[in-house]
């Protein structure tokens, strides 16, 4: 990644670090992180950093999507929580996740396979030729970038909830 990308990524994960040790309700302070993620996405592309259409659109702008994306799943995984303590409603709660993000995986199944293969033979394809079609792709890499990393977290808090 390009130095002045990473030094505005670098702020941003301060901020959202700053946010986290504020303390407070999860959900707001997820939705804080969704503002600040945000925040830094709408300054892309920097100004006066020259980059190649293929290296901003595959590269850097994906992986500041990636973070608006995450943080919006969490707090709709938040806001959506059931309150019944009971361990059928979780696992039926955290069957009904992984199915919503499993569609949105099988809706592109092809581009998830050439992201999750790091394969380049379709960079010029996907983010070298018309712009708006490069930046669709570079949404698109931003969102399975996100899934990846909620997927995760929901293999987590689904293995720490059963294991209590």
């Amino acid at each position: 990644m390009h130095p002045r990308y990473q030094e505005h990524f670098q702020e941003m994960n301060q901020r959202l670090s700053s946010c986290w040790r504020a303390r407070g309700e999860t959900i707001w302070i997820l939705l804080k992180a969704t503002a600040i993620t945000r925040f830094y996405r709408k300054q892309l592309p920097l100004p006066d950093v020259r980059l190649t259409q293929l290296a901003y659109f595959k590269e850097h702008l994906p992986v500041f999507e990636a973070e608006v994306q995450y943080f919006d799943l969490r707090y709709e995984l938040e806001r959506r929580r059931p309150n019944d303590s009971g361990k059928k409603t979780w696992a039926g709660f955290w069957l009904e996740e992984a199915s919503r993000m499993q569609q949105q995986i099988d809706a592109e199944s092809e581009r998830y396979d050439y992201y999750r293969r790091g394969a380049t033979d379709q960079d010029q394809r996907y983010f070298d030729g018309d712009p708006a079609l490069a930046e669709q792709n570079a949404l698109l890499w931003g969102t399975f970038m996100a899934l990846s990393r909620y997927e995760q977290e929901l293999e987590s808090i689904f293995a720490s909830f059963f294991n209590t």
